[in-house]
């Protein structure tokens, strides 16, 4: 069906808006896709890194809060 349509799966299955960042972060996206390509890779990686990190203190049953006030 996406295909008849030329549309993705998410334009038929989520609201306008609702699988994109929010406005402060599309604007920071904005002015990264406007950067030379290494350092499109290091905010890449770092992004990772604090992705990783947030899942892995989910799974722990901690949050950054908890563990910066200690």
């Amino acid at each position: 069906m996406t295909q008849a349509l030329h549309v993705s799966l998410d334009d038929l299955v989520f609201a306008e808006g609702e699988r994109g960042p929010s406005d402060d972060l599309r604007l920071r996206f904005e002015a990264v896709s406007h950067m030379p390509e290494a350092e499109k890779s290091v905010i890449k990686a770092l992004l990772d890194g604090m992705i990783l990190k947030y899942q892995a203190s989910r799974i722990m049953g901690t949050s950054s809060n908890n563990q910066a006030s200690s």
